[in-house]
């Protein structure tokens, strides 16, 4: 080979040299491209700024060639900020979608409002309860009134009681009040005193709560104080019994006087006997002055004294005799001294008889 082929060959080879170290310049310059935009990228972020950097250091570094690409050193700083921001995008997505829902559960919440004992309140309460089960755990820790919720379940359920406890016992006293109800007219008989002790087994069953309902409690009252008060008449008349002009039947019969007036007239209406107490107080009065025209005969009798054949005496015999004759004969069987007087009629005649006998003796 002659020098000129060397020339030549230089010339060649220096040629390939400066093209290879302008290519590998080329690539460099276009790697460190990449490389800048990669470092511009930052702190990653879940912005449309963050998102653009990222875009635009991605597609320029699929733009380059392999050897390029090759040259990138922060390649993976690119990858990493594409895996962050793709987190962060779910994330964020994530979070947005459960505010969302725990959002909608939030409004169900407020919309219940007022707890009342009504269908329509129990329906909203339901509705929240049942959106806010369905929710995740991470959703439900975002619901802020989630205690409304609770409380307004605690409302409703004890309203509710408080009205069937109210409606049983409204239940209950109106069975009562209609017992009471049933007693009618107060009447001194067998079957008023069931009515009466029915009502009242009935209202002593009931609570407190539900004797304070009972509105016509006071009925009962009337009806028990009438119906004892006849009684205790009734049984006072029954204990006098035969009437006789005793203290002790005396006695009974004014208990049973007073007892009856002191009744109210619709108790004494209820007194079947006071006929009885009528007839007694009669009959006494009748035994009484039976008693006492007998014992103005006994004294009459009593007035005879020693028996003498005298106009005064005859006087007294015959004033005795006459009153005694007026006598019934249930006032004669009074006159204790009936005896006497007829002892005395027959005092008078002998003594008459001797009288007689004398003056015939004289003459």
């Amino acid at each position: 080979m002659t020098n000129v082929a060397t020339l030549t060959a230089a010339e060649n080879a220096y040629a390939e040299l400066k093209a290879a170290a302008e290519e590998t310049a080329a690539n460099q310059a276009a790697a460190d491209a990449v490389i800048a935009k990669i470092n511009a990228i930052g702190t990653v972020e879940n912005t449309a700024a963050s998102k653009a950097k990222i875009d635009e250091a991605r597609a320029a570094y699929d733009a380059l060639t392999d050897a390029q690409k090759a040259l990138v050193t922060n390649a993976a700083v690119l990858t990493a900020a594409e895996t962050s921001y793709a987190e962060q995008k779910a994330a964020a997505e994530e979070a947005a979608a459960n505010q969302a829902a725990a959002d909608a559960v939030i409004a169900k919440i407020n919309a219940i409002g007022t707890v009342e004992n009504t269908a329509a309140s129990k329906a909203k309460i339901d509705e929240a309860r049942a959106a806010y089960d369905a929710l995740t755990d991470a959703q439900k820790a975002l619901v802020t009134n989630a205690a409304v919720l609770t409380a307004a379940e605690t409302s409703y359920a004890e309203q509710k009681a408080a009205a069937e406890e109210a409606a049983d016992n409204q239940a209950a006293a109106a069975a009562v009040i209609a017992k009471i109800d049933a007693i009618g007219t107060v009447a001194y008989t067998p079957a008023c005193k069931e009515k009466i002790d029915t009502a009242r087994t009935a209202y002593d069953a009931l609570t407190d709560t539900q004797k304070a309902i009972v509105t016509n409690y006071q009925t009962l009252l009337d009806a028990e104080a009438a119906y004892q008060a006849a009684a205790a008449v009734i049984a006072k008349i029954d204990a006098i019994g035969t009437v006789a002009y005793t203290p002790a039947c005396k006695e009974k019969i004014d208990t049973a006087r007073t007892a009856y007036d002191a009744l109210t007239d619709a108790q004494k209406a209820l007194v079947a006997n006071a006929n009885t107490l009528t007839a007694a107080e009669t009959t006494y009065a009748q035994l009484k002055a039976a008693a006492e025209e007998a014992a103005a005969v006994i004294a009459k009798i009593d007035a005879i004294g020693t028996v003498a054949y005298t106009a005064d005496s005859k006087a007294k015999i015959d004033e005795a005799r006459a009153a005694y004759d007026a006598l019934t004969d249930e006032q004669k069987a009074l006159v204790s001294n009936a005896d006497a007087l007829t002892d005395a009629e027959t005092a008078y005649q002998a003594a008459a008889a001797e009288s007689v006998q004398d003056w015939q003796s004289v003459t």
